[in-house]
């Protein structure tokens, strides 16, 4: 449920599998310690078979169902979403079972949850202690209190929230389905302002300027997807990158380690540009190549991206490994519709 408005599908092409563990037993504290890289396995919609998997980049060797084997076979739940990091704590949204499960990362164990959310998407951490945490039914944000794992309060947005970036002071909230960016001020929880965009906008991401780029699908409707540059200061739209086909969508986006270059996923592949351009490439910096190309991730310690392949949707998925030079390094399997790539710090 990464993408409810557009979900690109392409054959699958099989690749063989490598210096992969599944045991029942746990993985091991060295073995979590080693592994900095968390894949994200959303699993099947109301089967309860989300996952989490582990990836050491040195030695490519993953171990899949971490939370499971770690946690006496208790299943993580269904939907996994997204993911944070506040100190050695993970806070995983699990979108269908409306909660966002704790967890100690040395170790991988549960610590409790934090609940009852409607359909909660994203978390996005203000400070230590607080969070906003969007929904996709409930037409407001919630304040959640991680400290003491609560609903502080909520704060109404009339409509589905999606992905959610930090500027100084003001939270940045997409809202897909009245296609406007929702600009909110932190301490007071309160809106700042509404920012029109192009139609459904999903996923944001901060740049080298501290600007805020948005990407939106153009929906279902043949509208254009595009890319926005905001003006974090004047709140202003600086420029808009259209695609020139209602057929060519627009998906994930991600900065490289320096944030001034952009990349995102099209109907071509993985697509990438620097930010000072005014169109947007033709020409894709990794080809689809016949994948089921679901999202990615760019590791910001190396610039290395992990590219999502949910293949069908039904058997496990793979993850590609490039340098930023589009150098194929490694490619593993993991869980079932893999979503994210998170990087432990």
């Amino acid at each position: 449920m990464k993408r409810l408005s557009f979900v690109f599908i392409a054959v699958f092409s099989f690749v063989a599998c490598k210096k992969e563990k599944n045991p029942e037993s746990p993985a091991t504290s060295e073995v979590i310690k080693a592994s900095s890289i968390i894949v994200l396995n959303e699993g099947n919609f109301q089967w309860g078979n989300a996952s989490m998997s582990l990836y050491n980049a040195k030695t490519k060797v993953v171990e899949n169902d971490v939370f499971k084997r770690n946690n006496n076979q208790l299943p993580i739940g269904d939907v996994v979403q997204s993911m944070i990091q506040v100190g050695d704590l993970g806070y995983v949204v699990v979108n269908n079972s409306n909660k966002i499960r704790v967890i100690d990362l040395n170790n991988f164990q549960s610590l409790g949850s934090i609940e009852p959310f409607n359909s909660p998407r994203y978390i996005l951490p203000i400070n230590q202690n607080k969070a906003y945490v969007s929904d996709l039914y409930e037409n407001k944000l919630y304040v959640v209190d991680l400290a003491n794992r609560s609903i502080l309060k909520t704060i109404p947005t009339y409509g589905w929230t999606e992905e959610m970036v930090l500027v100084g002071e003001k939270a940045f909230v997409s809202q897909v389905d009245s296609s406007q960016v929702l600009v909110f001020d932190v301490v007071k929880d309160s809106l700042l302002k509404n920012i029109s965009t192009n139609t459904s906008p999903q996923f944001l991401e901060i740049d080298v300027n501290q600007n805020v780029w948005v990407s939106c699908t153009g929906g279902v409707n043949s509208n254009l997807a595009a890319l926005h540059l905001i003006d974090s200061d004047q709140l202003t739209v600086l420029k808009t990158l259209e695609q020139s086909n209602s057929a060519d969508f627009i998906g994930e986006i991600e900065m490289n380690a320096t944030a001034d270059e952009i990349f995102y996923l099209a109907s071509d592949g993985l697509m990438k540009m620097d930010i000072q351009q005014n169109n947007l490439p033709t020409t894709a910096f990794i080809p689809h190549n016949n994948r089921n190309l679901y999202g990615f991730s760019i590791d910001q310690s190396n610039n290395d991206i992990y590219l999502i392949d949910a293949v069908d949707y039904q058997q496990n998925g793979y993850v590609y490994r490039y340098s930023m030079g589009a150098n194929l390094e490694d490619q593993f399997q993991v869980g079932i519709i893999p979503g994210d790539v998170f990087f432990k710090n």
